[in-house]
């Protein structure tokens, strides 16, 4: 169970339901809602409190979910270099790190216009070093490379492969919540590399 709140119901449904569809041992026909309204004049905090409170003391930690990585939001680099293993929903329930990219022809692109279209496709987390934090603004080591795709609708994992191998310096990661592309050389305690291009 998850306790939420938001000021756009159909929009937090939305983003739950996406990332549900990225995600091994879990299925959308398993899931189910309930909805709650509060007055526009009351603050919806005090009734997610008292929820959040009520059903993890029901034995048993109903809510779960609530604080163990099922919420919408990227936590950021932290999450990578604390080093703290996955737990709650990321340990239930992994991306789908073979998930086929149907939305990537078979063509020479550009690096940083298919890293842009990964992101913005991918029903999981997938961050990349770019130029100050802006994804689509990319990063001076690969904005005038390019990558031929060989085939339409390869596998994540098999994409940040190739991306990887014409970029020195930079390496591709795996983790059970997300995948990650950055300029470094380096070992996680929870992460698998995908690749890892010698400078």
């Amino acid at each position: 169970m998850y306790v939420g709140k938001a000021d756009n119901l159909k929009a937090r449904l939305s983003q739950h339901r996406f990332k549900i569809m990225g995600r091994r041992n879990i299925e959308i026909g398993e899931m189910t809602f309930t909805c709650l309204t509060v007055h526009k004049n009351w603050t919806a905090l005090a009734p997610e409190n008292t929820l959040i409170k009520y059903y993890t003391g029901q034995g048993g930690n109903l809510c779960e979910w609530n604080g163990n990585s099922f919420g919408p939001h990227d936590p950021g680099r932290e999450r990578e270099t604390s080093n703290k293993p996955p737990d709650g929903f990321d340990a239930q329930f992994p991306v789908k790190d073979d998930w086929p990219c149907d939305f990537v022809e078979a063509k020479e692109w550009n690096i940083r216009e298919l890293l842009v279209r990964i992101k913005d496709e991918l029903p999981f987390l997938f961050r990349y070093e770019a130029t100050n934090k802006q994804y689509r603004l990319g990063h001076p080591d690969y904005n005038n490379l390019t990558v031929t795709v060989p085939a339409a609708g390869m596998p994540a994992t098999e994409l940040l492969r190739l991306i990887t191998q014409r970029i020195p310096g930079w390496q591709s990661t795996r983790f059970p919540s997300h995948m990650i592309l950055y300029r470094e050389s380096r070992e996680y305690a929870h992460g698998t590399v995908i690749w890892r291009q010698p400078a």
